[in-house]
């Protein structure tokens, strides 16, 4: 497993080596850079001497087009251009939460990431306070080189999932997160490995190490594909959160009532709304002329007459 380890990891950086070298080259252009250090200059450049690299910008056209040329090429000929498709959509589902749901929460995180770990709890109360049919939260493990084993708890995670599915790679998850600090002052890969096999069996009833012996190829592989999926959104920092596909900044210590005030408003769910038309109301409360308005998950009341009821907005003339 350590040697598939490392040749795909190989893989997986070169897949991503590609944005590195356009960044890199912007870099370069953009300073002005020379082997001694100058940076950008409005005075004209001194002729280069032949023992100094000097990026000019007169050469920004021609130098970009080399590196764009040179960056393909490179990558083409270590991996495939197209990104693997996982045989089912990425991620881990919390609490069976629904695929119809109006709101869907995408969460990249790191296990031994101390940032994911505190932000994991609130989420998760979240979800529960809202039910799986109007929220859903799809976990997607990313791990980063200077997170000591982060990908041998990677791996672990699918591991669990081969075993018990959702259920079971929450319960490993959380159990990371336990135990995190701990993890992270081990120095040896077989000793990081042999405390997550065990901890799967501990934690997972009926696991044994016949099961992480028959998954762990599978489950490499698997971590693999999530960890390319994942630096494919542009993972930048973690937790990094997307709702409905959009891109939404979060604290890690973003409290249940943040979370709330920000599906509220996915939902058409205002303040105003909440205060002065019971939105919990049910529909047995409507009168004969009334009809009951469910505008969005969880959220209703009853519309007077002459009132259409518009899907997460209200009762409206």
């Amino acid at each position: 497993p350590k040697a598939n380890e490392d040749r795909r990891v190989k893989q997986a950086i070169a897949s991503a080596s590609f944005p590195f070298g356009l960044v890199l080259t912007w870099f370069l252009t953009v300073t002005h850079c020379t082997a001694d250090g100058d940076v950008l200059s409005s005075a004209p450049p001194p002729p280069v001497h032949p023992t100094r690299l000097r990026i000019t910008m007169r050469s920004t056209s021609t130098l970009l087009l080399a590196a764009l040329a040179a960056a393909l090429t490179a990558d083409l000929s270590t991996v495939s251009a197209q990104l693997p498709i996982p045989s089912k959509p990425d991620g881990y589902t919390y609490m069976n939460g629904s695929l119809a749901a109006p709101v869907q929460i995408d969460v990249f995180e790191d296990t031994m990431c101390p940032f994911c770990k505190e932000a994991a709890p609130n989420l998760h109360s979240v979800a529960e306070k809202f039910g799986a049919d109007s929220v859903r939260v799809n976990t997607h493990i990313f791990p980063v080189p200077f997170h000591n084993m982060a990908w041998e708890c990677a791996v672990a995670v699918q591991v669990a999932y081969a075993f018990g599915g959702d259920e079971a790679a929450y319960a490993i998850v959380d159990q990371i997160f336990a135990n995190q600090s701990y993890i992270g002052t081990i120095d040896a890969t077989t000793s990081a490995v042999g405390f997550l096999q065990d901890m799967l069996g501990e934690t997972l009833a009926g696991f044994g190490a016949a099961d992480w012996v028959s998954n762990y190829d599978a489950a490499e592989s698997a971590a693999l594909t999530s960890w390319k999926v994942s630096a494919f959104r542009a993972t930048d920092y973690l937790p990094k959160y997307f709702i409905n596909g959009v891109e939404v900044v979060m604290s890690a210590s973003a409290t249940v009532d943040d979370w709330t005030g920000v599906i509220n408003g996915v939902l058409g769910i205002s303040d105003d709304d909440s205060t002065s038309k019971d939105d919990d109301l049910p529909a047995d409360t409507c009168t004969d002329d009334q009809t009951y308005c469910q505008y969005a998950p969880g959220a209703g009341y009853c519309c007077s007459a002459g009132e259409m009821c518009i899907p997460n907005v209200g009762c409206r003339c």
